[in-house]
Parts: C-alpha cells; structure tokens; sequence
C-alpha cells in the first residue's frame, strides 16, 4: 500500500473542524512539513510552497565529488517523547542515524572533552532526508516565492513575485524564519509585531575537504574565539564519504559584521581562525566553499509552540517560535496544525 501522510504521522488522532477544506503552507523546512503532514489527516488539500529547490530549509546537506557537507543543522536532539517517537519512525525508515562523534569544548589550543551523555542524530543519507520524505508526501510546489498574501471574501490569496495569482486557501502558515515571515504577516498587525520583536543571527558556513586527515584528535568543537563557534569533522559522521572534510561554522558576531565579504575570503578568514583555535597550520584543503545562512539562529525565541489568529486562520511556526532547535521546529509545525484542526 502507498504510504499517507495519515500513515506517515502516529501521534494523537485529531477531530478537527470541517469548515477549513484547503490550507497553504509557506516553507518547506522542518516546521512547514511537519505541520503539513498532521494537517493530511484532517484537510483534504494542503499545499506547500518553496522558493527553493528541494525541502529542507536549514537542514541541508551539499554534495561535491565524494564528500558530503552538512552545510546547515550540524545534528539534532531529543527532549520530548513526541519528538523521541518521531525519532524512532525515522530510525526505522533508515532516514536517521546517530553521530557518536568525539565532542570536545575547544579554547586556546586546549581542547576539553565533552561527555554530555547526548544523542546527537543526522538524517540518513543526508541531513535533509527526513524532510524530504514528508514532502514526497505533500503536495509541495517547488520553486515558488510567496512575495504578497490579501485576505479577501474569507479566503487567503497568495501571490508570487510576478504578481501572479497562486490560488485561494480557507487557511495560511508562514513557516519561514522571523524577518520573512513579518511581511506576509503584514495583514494582522498584531501577528506581524511579534514576528517581528525576534532577532536571528547570521552564520557563515565552511566546507573543506583534504587528501589526508588533519588528525586533531576529535570530531566536533564547540569554540569559543572572536571567528569561529563551531567545528566538524563532516567525514566522521555516517555516510558522508571517505574524504577528510570539515565544516567551520563563523560566530554569529563575525558572520554579522562581515556578510558582504566573497566566499573565498570567508573562507580564508575561518581556516585561519581554525588554525589559531588549534595551534597548527594545515595543508592546502582540494576543495572549498561557503554558504552565507542570513537567518541561521534566533537569538530571542518566543517560548511559544506558534502564532495564530483564529479569526482570520492564519498562524506561523518555526523555531524562532518555540526552541532554537531541530525538535523545536518539528514541535511548532505540528502545534501550528492542532490549532488549525481542533474544534
């Protein structure tokens, strides 16, 4: 039998109302699929619109050659029991895997182990393969930039950068990060105000292979130096490739002051901070690019599960609503789905 989105979500059932027949999703990353697949049990027609190419929003990973980068999400964790059964539905789809890499808290070329006792999990082959597969779910339209929504005869109509028509729905969610979300808000204020009050950081992403390994002695740093905040061994983590590769993630403080830079100085710069966090000089890496995420973190999340007008039926969810978190987004699409469908 083909699988559904009702055989796809296994958490409680939900009686929802009849009033709402149709419903657009703006965003097809963690918040907006998880939101749509709980809708799929209750409203006959969702659609999901993407301005990019494939689902997954900041979980992405890159491939080049042999080696695959996790540009985005490093990993996630587990906190909820909601999230846990999720988890294990994953694991069993093969979609999701754990990293048991070293972690280790790296300042002034001394690093100190961190036995945390987290699991840290990845998507299987690639970070965004558990997004993906909710969206082969859904109807998800790809390529599509939601530029302008009205409300008008009860209905929401949405509009793409051209202007052109995309259709009337019962009910809208915006599930992209706070400052895209402010303006598709715009026609009730006072959703559009709280949107706005939430600040996400920047964050420049490194991708580097080697010929050989760099032999630092761990998989993972947290660090705490004027450029950097965060170092991977990609190549440790399951089937990202035999290649040495490594991602570098700038702080948040570096990305903001120096997002107008070229990749390639980016790219420069956080090598060179690596080198100093470590105390080495490395070899010459065989590849190398960056990625500019412009809203990677919420600084000020709402500690709220979504937004949501039951009047006008428009909500919006992600993490900068709930947690900062993988499991944050997942949490805050599907709270946004019970509001919409309970009675």
């Amino acid at each position: 039998m083909p699988r559904t989105p009702d055989s796809y979500y296994d958490g409680p059932m939900i009686f929802g109302s009849k009033k709402i027949s149709s419903v657009a999703i703006v965003g097809a990353g963690m918040a907006g699929m998880s939101c749509a697949i709980a809708l799929g049990r209750e409203i006959p027609s969702i659609t999901v619109f993407e301005k990019s190419r494939a689902a997954g929003g900041r979980m992405k990973s890159r491939q080049h050659d042999d080696c695959q980068f996790d540009c985005g999400a490093q990993y996630f964790t587990v906190r909820t029991p909601v999230f846990e059964r999720q988890i294990e539905q994953w694991r069993e789809q093969w979609l999701v895997d754990e990293w048991k890499g070293w972690l280790v808290d790296l300042h002034e070329g001394e690093a100190l182990s961190r036995e945390d006792g987290v699991k840290r999990y990845l998507g299987r082959p690639y970070m965004h393969s558990c997004v993906e597969d909710m969206a082969a779910l859904c109807d998800v339209r790809y390529r599509v930039q939601v530029a302008r929504v009205e409300h008008r005869r009860k209905a929401w109509r949405l509009f793409d950068a051209q202007d052109q028509a995309l259709g009337a729905f019962d009910a809208l969610v915006v599930a992209v990060p706070a400052p895209e979300a402010v303006p598709l808000l715009e026609a009730v204020p006072a959703l559009s105000t709280v949107a706005a009050s939430v600040d996400m950081t920047p964050c420049w992403s490194v991708m580097l292979s080697f010929e050989e390994s760099l032999q630092l002695g761990f998989d993972g740093a947290f660090l705490v130096a004027p450029k950097l905040s965060w170092a991977a061994r990609n190549s440790s983590k399951p089937e990202r490739g035999e290649r040495e590769s490594w991602i570098l993630h700038g702080s948040p403080e570096w990305s903001e002051a120096n997002m107008d830079l070229e990749a390639v100085e980016v790219i420069e710069a956080l090598l060179k901070g690596m080198e100093q966090a470590c105390g080495r000089r490395f070899p010459m890496p065989v590849h190398a690019d960056a990625k500019l995420w412009r809203y990677a973190l919420p600084v000020n999340p709402l500690g709220e599960s979504c937004l949501y007008d039951s009047e006008l039926r428009i909500g919006a969810c992600g993490d900068w609503c709930n947690v900062a978190r993988v499991e944050g987004a997942y949490l805050s699409g599907l709270n946004m789905a019970m509001k919409l469908i309970e009675r």
